[in-house]
């Protein structure tokens, strides 16, 4: 069954859409770093937002150890996801303890507590949680996910720390983009790691906006 990765802010209608079609569909919600074009960004006092998320505009570093506020705002995109119609929430910027420059002194355990926090609050309203990037903490929270989405990890030789979701039967999903690889590379050098691997590739252009997509389907 085919799976769709789409904003959670999109309209409703075209979640529907898509399930329609048979289509899985799984929501985008930043839960690590702050955006200022959404529209809940006031909810986000001063005290929770940290450096600026370098080459992202408008982002900035979240302190996620301050559950108390940060949790209840999560916890609302996550219940606006759920009422359109997403399956499952694909949590983006899990990995802030491993960023040197956050604004913020965060520890693997904090990283750890909180990731497990959105993690359940996601299949608390009967949805999948995904588990973003965040190599380092792959084995401690596999039992906490029920899927992994992985950024350039062929590129950047990093697969294998999610070997265990695939062992536990869960889908890992892996997105490689045009700056480390052009169609012909993808689908010499990628796609044959995904018989190997068990894992899912698809080659995006770094602006995800943009309809190309290349898959390893024959």
């Amino acid at each position: 069954m085919d799976v769709v990765f789409v904003d959670y802010d999109i309209d409703e209608d075209v979640i529907q859409e898509w399930k329609d079609d048979g289509k899985i569909v799984i929501c985008y919600v930043n839960v690590g770093a702050w955006e200022d074009w959404r529209s809940d960004a006031d909810d986000f006092p001063e005290s929770v937002l940290g450096n600026d998320y370098d080459g992202w505009e408008g982002e900035r570093w979240l302190d996620i150890t301050q559950h108390d506020i940060l949790l209840p705002i999560m916890h609302q995109r996550f219940e606006q996801a759920a009422q359109k119609g997403c399956e499952g929430i694909d949590p983006d910027n899990m990995n802030g303890y491993s960023v040197l420059d956050t604004g913020f002194d965060l520890s693997y355990d904090d990283q750890l507590e909180y990731n497990m926090e959105t993690s359940w609050a996601i299949q608390g309203l009967g949805m999948l949680a995904g588990m973003k990037n965040d190599n380092g903490q792959a084995a401690d929270l596999v039992w906490d996910m029920d899927f992994a989405v992985l950024e350039q990890c062929a590129a950047y030789d990093e697969c294998h720390y999610f070997d265990t979701f695939i062992e536990e039967g869960k889908p890992v999903f892996a997105i490689e983009y045009t700056d480390a690889y052009d169609e012909n590379d993808f689908l010499v050098e990628v796609c044959p790691l995904q018989d190997r691997t068990g894992m899912s590739f698809i080659l995006k252009e770094y602006d995800l906006h943009g309809g190309f997509i290349v898959t390893c389907r024959l």
